[in-house]
């Protein structure tokens, strides 16, 4: 099980959009903004790597990621834990 760091979803620049399905549960996907972007392509294995499994290879060049399948994190006390991989694809 994977931990995100409260860093990614409590910062104004969250890497990761929570959708919540309910008390302990979400959804995650990617934030797709440009300086989400720039950071996630710079530190792959502290920002995706973790959490997301891609379908295609990582493209340091990449535009855009998109998450084409959200991931899902459960809340145990304070922390949100993965227990569901995102998935997401690197475009040109």
């Amino acid at each position: 099980t994977q931990v995100i760091s409260p860093f990614y979803y409590y910062s104004e620049k969250s890497l990761y959009k929570f959708t919540i399905i309910s008390k302990n549960k979400a959804n995650f996907s990617l934030v797709n903004n440009n300086d989400a972007l720039e950071r996630a392509l710079k530190f792959p294995a502290i920002s995706i790597e973790n959490v997301c499994n891609n379908e295609n290879a990582y493209n340091l060049h990449a535009k855009e990621i998109i998450t084409t399948e959200p991931g899902i994190v459960e809340k145990e006390g304070d922390i949100w834990k993965v227990t569901k991989r995102a998935k997401i694809k690197y475009i040109k």
